[in-house]
């Protein structure tokens, strides 16, 4: 392991980025545990139903530099700010973000979005990001095996399964995102937890996983996906 994993004797600041038609607000329980934990924590909040991706990390970019300039930071990011954080790394912020956590975000895509776009008015409500969020094989960021300390991928498996195959969600799941769409193709760090996707942000065991790896690189081996 690299020993940028060790050299930030300090916490960086972390930005968290919201998911699709949520607010900053819905982050305010992790905000709360990172600053308990002495973490300097900012929060993004982008207008997710109204703008196309391209735009949208745009607008989360220029936030995250009027946070901290041109210092570095990590970023943690629920669903589709999941995506945008870790397209971030790998475009408009660069080196300027050293890690990512991603809590159940559809980097193989989502079902449930693939029907919503469908549904007359669903997607005027929902905004442009649902075609996005609907393809199979999203643009990510796809890190040599020894730089998989830099990203890690929180999966919930609290999604009823009867309920979700009636909308073609199949296997585990959070109730919107796959474990498989949320690990992605290739996951590195990775660990599945017991939760339904909206309460991601908020469970605590949640929290402890993404504070363990701000810090260490990697998540508790107790939760680790096989």
């Amino acid at each position: 392991m690299s020993s940028e994993t060790n050299m930030d004797l300090a916490p960086l600041p972390v930005g968290l980025v919201h998911g699709l038609g949520r607010g900053s607000g819905s982050m305010t329980v992790m905000a709360h545990r990172l600053f308990t934990e002495r973490f300097a924590v900012f929060t993004v909040d982008y207008p997710s139903t109204e703008e196309s991706l391209t735009e949208l990390r745009e607008n989360v970019a220029n936030q995250v530099r009027q946070a901290v300039g041109d210092a570095r930071c990590d970023l943690v990011g629920h669903s589709l700010g999941g995506i945008i954080a870790l397209q971030l790394k790998n475009g408009l912020l660069g080196k300027q973000v050293r890690r990512v956590v991603q809590l159940g975000s559809p980097n193989l895509g989502s079902p449930l979005a693939d029907l919503a776009r469908k549904i007359p008015g669903v997607a005027d409500v929902m905004g442009p990001t649902l075609d996005t969020l609907a393809q199979r094989d999203i643009e990510l960021l796809k890190l040599p095996e020894d730089q998989c300390y830099l990203l890690g991928a929180i999966a919930g498996t609290g999604g009823w399964r009867m309920v979700t195959q009636l909308y073609g969600l199949a296997g585990e799941n959070d109730g919107k995102v796959s474990v498989e769409s949320a690990l992605g193709s290739d996951p590195g760090n990775a660990v599945v937890l017991d939760s339904s996707h909206s309460l991601l942000p908020v469970s605590g065991a949640v929290g402890e996983q993404v504070i363990r790896f701000l810090r260490d690189g990697h998540f508790d081996g107790a939760g680790d996906a096989e």
